[in-house]
């Protein structure tokens, strides 16, 4: 049976928030982004979170909350390394754009003549390709059952789980998804350097809490769960040599931020080349390519936060991790989030509203009573209308209200296998005008909760909509 969530156990895991020395100086205690963590946490039971941003001007914030290890309750702190999952396509999409400032690559140019005895499977393939998912080469298969048994010393070794596969499309014709390709990608890297790909990174980030490929000495020993019917267990071993480049990197969340800060801003490699890994791909046809809500650059997606801003983003899904970075070129901001659980999310909304509370709102007005929204609450959601009792109190200045997950809203946010809450949280932190500025903590995540807070409270999850008529 699925243990039901409650506030009460949420007290069993230690979190806090802490100053992350070195990557990024704490510029403000983010008290709502810190509750959010906690109530996601209790909604979920995520063992362990982790979230940080980066500032252009070198000071940020990290918060945590849970543990690494469900046994002996070892905390999660600002150094706490998790697995990556596809959030490595950037930092590949990186080491691609270094090689193209050296000379050593083009974008454009045939596989084969990159890469000695290339495979005739990738004749006539490019990095741009292979990079953008629109190559044509397949995603995981049939093999994913036993993916992660065995070890391959260099990327090329991993060619035959793969390579016997029909094409999805042919080249530049369709986007497809595939992590496959940027095993292809590594290969060419480890052809041009004659180094193994993990050196490669150590080599690119040399700091000793840099990024690193989940192999050898940096192996993720434990800090990796995974759900059985609503309870989190340990996540079996993976070796992910056979795809390091596409989704086996690990970092801590501050670092990762500040990857994505440093990448913005032109540290890691120049304005060119950045502009050349977040420029939209396109087809043959001269479409541009579009995934998902996004537009798909190199190793990057392109897209609008809910509050309209400009975000280069990409998620990541492992066994053992679920993970976001989101960085926001206009003001040089990244913002990180690891969990050290595989679960169904909306992470870029989540990663993207986590932000959005850790920032100070100039105009914001905070409720002046948080009494207002104690009492019966009215929840529609897909036709149904039902009330609920909510409770609320103050914490800082923010009402966090605490609703019952009932009807046909509750039979849906339960029916995934991290889930059994039998509540969500509202976090109200005021108004801008009219504006409310609020967000719902649901077992799939955080959102924006928009409207009035003399009216209805409208939250949009994908393409459900809840609405929310607090009692006052």
């Amino acid at each position: 049976m699925r243990r039901m969530r409650t506030g009460l156990a949420a007290l069993s895991l230690s979190f806090g928030a802490v100053i992350c020395a070195g990557a990024a100086a704490q510029t403000q205690p983010a008290p709502v982004a810190q509750q959010a963590l906690e109530a996601l946490r209790e909604v979920t039971g995520l063992p362990g979170l982790a979230f940080s941003i980066a500032n252009a001007d070198g000071t940020g914030v990290t918060l945590v909350a849970g543990v690494v290890d469900l046994a002996t309750g070892e905390p999660v702190t600002a150094d706490t390394r998790f697995r990556l999952g596809s959030v490595s396509k950037p930092v590949t999409a990186l080491l691609v754009a270094r090689a193209l400032a050296d000379g050593d690559v083009d974008l454009d140019q045939p596989l084969e003549t990159l890469m000695a005895d290339c495979p005739p499977e990738l004749h006539g393939l490019t990095l741009r390709q292979l990079l953008s998912h629109t190559a044509g080469l397949p995603h995981y298969g049939a093999e994913r059952s036993g993916l992660g048994q065995t070890h391959y010393p260099r990327s090329r070794d991993a060619f035959p789980l793969f390579l016997d596969r029909v094409p999805v499309s042919p080249p530049g014709e369709t986007y497809t998804y595939s992590s496959y390709g940027y095993t292809v990608v590594a290969a060419v890297l480890e052809e041009i350097t004659g180094t193994p790909f993990p050196d490669q990174l150590e080599a690119a980030f040399p700091e000793p809490d840099g990024i690193r490929a989940d192999s050898g000495a940096y192996r993720l020993q434990n800090n990796r769960f995974e759900f059985s019917e609503g309870a989190a267990i340990a996540a079996p071993e993976h070796d992910y040599s056979y795809t390091w480049p596409g989704g086996g990197m690990i970092a801590s969340a501050p670092v990762l931020a500040r990857f994505g800060s440093d990448f913005v801003q032109g540290h890691l490699v120049d304005a060119a080349r950045v502009n050349v890994l977040t420029t939209p791909a396109r087809f043959g046809s001269g479409e541009v390519v579009e995934a998902g809500g996004a537009q798909v650059a190199l190793g990057w997606r392109i897209g609008q936060s809910p509050w309209g801003e400009a975000v280069w983003h990409h998620a990541g899904l492992s066994s053992g991790g679920r993970s976001v970075l989101a960085v926001y070129p206009e003001s040089g901001q990244s913002a990180a989030l690891l969990t050290n659980a595989a679960w169904t999310v909306s992470i870029e909304t989540t990663g993207m509203t986590l932000a959005r509370a850790a920032d100070l709102l100039p105009g914001l007005e905070p409720v002046s009573d948080c009494r207002r929204f104690e009492g019966a609450t009215t929840i529609a959601y897909e036709g149904e209308v039902v009330s609920a009792m909510a409770a609320a109190t103050r914490s800082d200045e923010t009402c966090r209200v605490t609703l019952p997950l009932v009807g046909a809203l509750g039979d849906w946010m339960n029916r995934f296998d991290q889930t059994g809450s039998d509540h969500v949280v509202l976090l109200v932190r005021g108004e801008i005008g009219e504006r409310a500025e609020a967000l719902l903590v649901t077992p799939v995540g955080i959102y924006p909760a928009t409207g009035n807070l003399d009216g209805v409270l409208s939250v949009r999850i994908g393409s459900r909509v809840v609405e929310l008529t607090p009692a006052g």
